[in-house]
């Protein structure tokens, strides 16, 4: 009886010990699935980079997951004031790394940077998110790969790069700026304020063509921002009276992360990467807060943000923050 009683003890701990067991995998396995397979999506992300060294020569890496390109490529895009985006390429050929470096000539206005643009999205649908000019390149390892890092910009050489020595005497803000670009090279550009300044007299001696732009947008209360490749000089006047033509709803269903975080101006927000999401465009927020019992349904303008992802993490999200319009 006692051998009986000792093997069917012994037989119900196994039977119990393999339940927990199995209910720990399933956990595992529902935590993976949320926190990689999100509405599958992280199957369908699609990364693409184009490099065009200052000589004319293009080359493209791209990172298809359900296809026969399987580059590895890691980005992270700051939509901000400079829209400095950072790119990893692994394991790429030296003809690669010398193509990003810049050519240079007898002065520093002469010197040709190279080139790229960085595309994201899902299956196969690819959109533009960052593109400038190679600032700079490092190559370095980690374990077996060789990894290329370069961070490219929009204008930021000719905004930091060059010093205005100039006077202007009872010229409006539209004209200086007008003016400035021409002499700089600037021909991507769009003035949008609703109501132009005259100045009737004021001195640049030596500064930066960035610290210049920044000061008469002031004159005009105005923002600069960059928006691939163009330079926007914008006020709150026309941001409230200009719609733009998709203005993204950011709900639970259409991948918002997590309960927005409240900021001094707005919000804070996290979601599945969005490439329609960057700085100076609309976003309509809907979400409920079941802890605070909060809730938002209203449009908002995006002030700053990121886009970040790659194809060997399990990070590719869009975070921002906004303000009410």
């Amino acid at each position: 009886m006692g051998i009986m009683f000792f093997f069917f003890l012994m037989t119900g701990r196994i039977y119990k010990c393999i339940s927990i067991i199995l209910n720990l995998c399933i956990i595992i396995l529902l935590y993976t699935y949320l926190r990689i397979g999100r509405f599958d999506m992280q199957f369908l992300r699609q990364v693409e980079v184009r490099i065009e060294s200052p000589d004319g020569r293009v080359k493209i890496f791209s990172h298809d997951s359900k296809g026969a390109n399987l580059f590895s490529i890691e980005f992270d895009v700051l939509f901000d004031k400079t829209n400095l985006t950072t790119i990893s390429l692994y394991n790429v050929l030296n003809s690669t790394v010398d193509m990003c470096a810049p050519k240079t000539g007898k002065k520093k206005s002469d010197t040709i940077h190279s080139r790229a643009e960085l595309f994201v999205g899902y299956g196969n649908d690819l959109s533009l998110v960052a593109k400038g000019d190679i600032l700079q390149h490092k190559v370095s390892a980690r374990g077996p790969d060789r990894i290329l890092e370069f961070k490219i910009s929009d204008l930021l050489n000719q905004l930091y790069s060059f010093s205005v020595i100039e006077t202007f005497q009872k010229t409006l803000v539209s004209s200086i700026l007008t003016q400035l670009f021409a002499k700089y090279n600037i021909t991507y550009f769009a003035l949008r304020f609703s109501e132009d300044a005259l100045i009737d007299k004021i001195t640049f001696s030596g500064e930066s063509l960035g610290y210049v732009i920044d000061r008469l947008s002031k004159q005009v209360k105005a923002r600069r921002y960059f928006q691939l490749g163009k330079l926007i000089i914008e006020d709150n006047n026309w941001t409230t009276r200009h719609k733009s033509k998709e203005i993204v709803l950011l709900d639970r269903t259409s991948g918002l992360i997590g309960n927005p975080q409240k900021t001094k101006s707005g919000w804070k927000v996290k979601c599945l990467l969005n490439p329609l999401i960057t700085k100076g465009e609309k976003v309509h927020l809907s979400f409920h807060n079941n802890t605070t019992n909060s809730k938002i349904d209203s449009e908002f303008l995006v002030l700053k943000g990121q886009h970040k992802g790659g194809s060997r993490t399990v990070d590719y999200f869009t975070e921002f923050e906004c303000k009410a319009v």
